[in-house]
Formats: structure tokens, C-alpha cells, sequence
């Protein structure tokens, strides 16, 4: 089974807005049963999207977040921890965003301490990884980036990350941004899985691996090509209900 994760980022403006993108959510997620849908919605709208979820009974969609706090309570204004994500049923956590890192100077360090604190709590955290500029040296930023979160950590706990692989000049939004190529989406996720399986110390490991980066219903089938990905992080396309559902459909026929 493949997994859309569906980054809604700071939209939608409002709360009825949000209700009305998630029940599209819901529709699409049964029917295409076969396609695990990831949704993200920004901290305010996770409780009515929690409570649309326990009504409609739908099981291959599940609620994730895009960002948690490392400690679990305390003085820590404007933040949300772990156990409060998992009260309202949170299964998977974004760490590690490219926006996170560029705009709000997330550390190696910090995102390790809250790939600990999601571990912690029996969620699933969706660790992004990539380089900013195209002509950076990726190989440095991947091995700094993978290293620095998973720095002391059990291969037990590794085995429960997923690991997306999504350069921030590719991202939609960003002037220029457009999907990787199949080629290089490729080389990157094996060089990930290589990275993974030097700090495991097991060369038979296989991480799981998901890509993200201006995905949409014209390149999802090209990018899901190979059996290296597990999935896609979709950010802008997971908005708008026929992009989302075009994705949707494509994906089940290749789950």
C-alpha cells in the first residue's frame, strides 16, 4: 500500500474551509481503500478533523501533524507536545520541513529531540530531509542532516521512521520550484538508504522512503515508478480536491 501524505501547511483560512477539505479528504480516502491518506492540518483544526474521522468510520486515512515540541509539558509558549497530538489520535509527525529549517532555524539537534518525543508517544515521525539550492553539495547536507536526527538512537527505532526525501528547491511554492527527475529522486533515496544503513550498521536494512516536491497528478506515476518509494509528501495539490483526487486514483493503481 502506498501513502499520500497530505501537507496542508497554514491553510486553509478557516475552520469551516478546513471541515469541507477534509470531509473531500474522507471521500476520496474511501474511494480509493487501497491508498494509505496521511492528512496534516495545521494545530487548530486537528480536533474537528479527529472528530470527522471517528464518525465516518474510514480506516485507510489517518491524521498526522506537521510539527511537535520536544518536551511534554511546561513554560514553553506556543508550542504542543507529543501527548497532546496523540490525545486527539495523531498518528504520523512532519520533522524536519525545509520551511522549518530555512525560516525558523531548526537544528539537527532539535529535530532529533522530537523524533524522541514522537517515538515516545507511538506515532510515526516523517523525517524530510534534502538540500535547499541545486548546486549544493547534497551528499555533505544528507549525511549532516540524517546523522545529526538519528544521532544515539536504537536501529529499532530508526525502523519506525519514515524518511522523506523532498529538496527545498523543488518545493512548489518556491520561485522557480518544480519536481525532481526519476533519476535523481532515485540516486538520492538509495544514497539515504545508504546513510541509514551505515548508522544501523546493517547493510540489509531498507528505510522507508518517500519523496516530496511539487507532486501532482502529471508526475505521481512517473515518481512512483520505482519500488525504492513508499510514497509522496504532497503539499499544494492536497488543497484542491480534483488535484488531490486525480493523485488518488493514479497512486491506486500502482499500490
Amino acid at each position: 500500500m502506498k501513502i499520500l501524505v497530505a501537507n496542508w501547511k497554514m491553510n486553509p483560512n478557516n475552520l469551516d474551509e478546513a471541515r469541507q477539505l477534509f470531509r473531500d479528504s474522507l471521500l476520496i480516502a474511501e474511494t480509493y481503500p487501497t491508498t494509505e491518506i496521511v492528512v496534516c492540518p495545521p494545530f487548530p483544526y486537528i480536533e474537528e478533523c479527529a472528530s470527522l474521522l471517528a464518525q465516518s468510520g474510514i480506516a485507510n486515512l489517518v491524521l498526522g501533524a506537521q510539527d511537535v515540541f520536544w518536551k511534554d509539558k511546561g513554560a514553553y509558549t506556543g508550542e504542543v507536545s507529543a501527548k497532546m497530538l496523540r490525545e486527539f489520535g495523531v498518528r504520523y509527525v512532519i520533522l524536519g520541513h525545509s520551511d522549518r529549517r530555512t525560516i525558523l532555524g531548526e537544528t539537527n539537534d532539535m529535530i532529533h529531540d522530537k523524533i524522541a518525543a514522537t517515538l515516545g508517544e507511538h506515532m510515526i515521525p516523517l523525517l524530510l530531509v534534502g538540500e535547499q539550492q541545486r548546486d549544493e553539495v547534497q551528499e555533505d547536507i544528507l549525511i549532516d542532516q540524517i546523522s545529526g536526527a538519528l544521532r544515539d538512537m536504537t536501529s529499532i527505532d530508526i525502523a519506525k521512521i519514515l524518511f522523506v526525501y523532498e529538496p527545498g528547491w523543488a518545493i512548489s511554492t518556491k520561485v522557480g520550484g518544480g519536481a525532481d527527475d526519476l533519476g535523481h529522486i532515485i540516486t538520492s533515496c538509495i544514497f539515504i538508504q545508504k546513510i541509514v544503513q551505515k548508522i544501523v550498521n546493517d547493510p540489509t536494512v531498507q528505510p522507508s522512503l518517500l519523496y516530496g516536491g511539487s507532486v501532482n497528478s502529471q508526475n505521481v506515476s512517473v515518481i512512483l515508478a520505482s519500488d525504492v518509494l513508499s510514497g509522496v509528501l504532497i503539499g499544494s495539490a492536497s488543497l484542491h480536491k480534483e488535484q488531490f483526487s486525480a493523485i488518488a486514483e493514479i497512486v491506486s493503481h500502482i499500490s
